[in-house]
């Protein structure tokens, strides 16, 4: 046996071993930033900003990590398992989506609008966590 097979047999146990890990991490920072249930948040209008946007860069970032995991390990996953990465992938894309409408100054509705989500969004999260 070559060390081209070894090597791409370890990076296959690698990644189906890892690659939930970096999934799950994404999918705990998504629905903490927009949860499927009850969650609490400061009263001050100010720290309750500063809290969302550290749940947001949290989530940005082990989205990325989750993402540049599964895209650099993709040869070594099986299909079946590929297919339901990206699907998760991507709702969790939409999440965040949906939570940088509030910063986009084209979307014309009040700061408080904005801030709101809607029905599909906590959805979209109960989806992700089951």
């Amino acid at each position: 046996m070559t060390l081209l097979y070894h090597t791409r047999r370890y990076l296959a146990l690698f990644s189906v071993r890892y690659c939930p890990r970096s999934f799950f991490v994404m999918i705990r920072d998504i629905t903490r930033m927009i949860p499927a249930g009850y969650a609490e948040y400061p009263a001050d209008k100010e720290e309750r900003e500063k809290c969302e946007n550290m749940l947001y860069d949290n989530a940005l970032r082990s989205t990325v990590a989750a993402q540049d995991f599964l895209y650099s390990n993709i040869p070594f996953i099986p299909e079946e398992f590929e297919k339901a990465y990206l699907e998760v992938l991507g709702l969790c894309r939409e999440q965040l989506g949906v939570f940088e409408l509030q910063w986009n100054v084209g979307y014309l509705a009040t700061d408080e609008e904005k801030r709101k989500f809607s029905r599909e969004d906590y959805q979209r999260s109960r989806d992700i966590k089951n």
